[in-house]
């Protein structure tokens, strides 16, 4: 009878048995088994689909073989940049470098769609020149035209000088006048710059900006008058403008962009 109730037990234990996973050994209901059998079948092949994605979108170094605008920088960008070379490595077109981060071949007439000031061309660093489309180009505000790299610049001539090889002083900085650009025939180039000074009020050179004695007006500070021995300040930036000229004296150095006196770059 003992025996009997042993092996009673043994056999309601055998029917009630909850499965083990074989994979991981975890007592799981069947259905549950079962679906994670399903899963594990499907997960290798979602993964496999997922690294075939990401060749295609061309992460990390490089590119693919056999799609030669893996090569572009900018993936969306017009035409080929290059040829993607059987090892996974980009010959960029003649005129067209390798982005040292990526591999990629950068043309240069590109701008950057995710920075807002790519389109800017050399005039003015505080205006917003243009809108850079995904595709690497720009397209310039009104006021602005595009420049032989593909970048916004003023339609109208700013920071024109007369005579090559003239020089002056302007905004903090020591310039020359030089080649064409912005639409002038000579544009003024910067060399230098008055650390610690400013530049004086008829744009010659640079002064300490406390200065307040003189015996004439070049040896005041940009904005300032000599009067009876002593430097008089005077004069705010226009609130608007059509030319240059409204902006105040040269030594300023203040562009008439979009009807507002604007800062001008390093190279105006």
């Amino acid at each position: 009878m003992k025996i009997a109730g042993i092996l009673l037990v043994a056999w309601l234990s055998a029917c009630t048995e909850v499965p083990v996973h074989a994979a991981t050994g975890a007592d799981v209901p069947d259905a549950a088994a079962d679906a994670a059998d399903a899963l594990a079948d499907v997960v290798p092949a979602v993964e496999a689909a997922a690294d075939a994605s990401a060749a295609d979108a061309w992460p990390g170094f490089g590119c693919t073989p056999g799609n030669d605008k893996t090569c572009n920088w900018l993936p969306q960008g017009i035409g080929l940049a290059g040829h993607c070379n059987a090892d996974g490595t980009c010959t960029c077109k003649p005129g067209i470098g390798i982005e040292q981060t990526t591999g990629r071949c950068y043309d240069l007439t590109w701008c950057d769609p995710k920075f807002v000031d790519s389109c800017h061309g050399n005039d003015t660093t505080s205006a917003i020149t243009g809108v850079c489309q995904p595709d690497g180009t720009c397209v310039c505000n009104a006021g602005f035209q595009l420049d032989a790299d593909g970048r916004c610049e003023s339609s109208v001539c700013h920071g024109g000088c007369p005579t090559e090889s003239a020089t002056r002083c302007a905004g903090g900085f020591l310039q020359i006048c030089g080649a064409s650009g912005n639409g002038c025939s000579h544009v003024w180039f910067t060399t230098d710059n008055c650390h610690l000074e400013v530049c004086n009020a008829d744009a010659t050179k640079c002064v300490p900006k406390a200065t307040t004695t003189c015996a004439a007006t070049a040896d005041c500070p940009c904005g300032c008058g000599c009067s009876a021995g002593k430097c008089v300040c005077t004069g705010a930036t226009p609130p608007n403008c059509s030319h240059d000229s409204d902006c105040g004296p040269e030594c300023r150095r203040l562009i008439c962009t979009a009807g507002s006196c604007v800062a001008a770059g390093a190279h105006p």
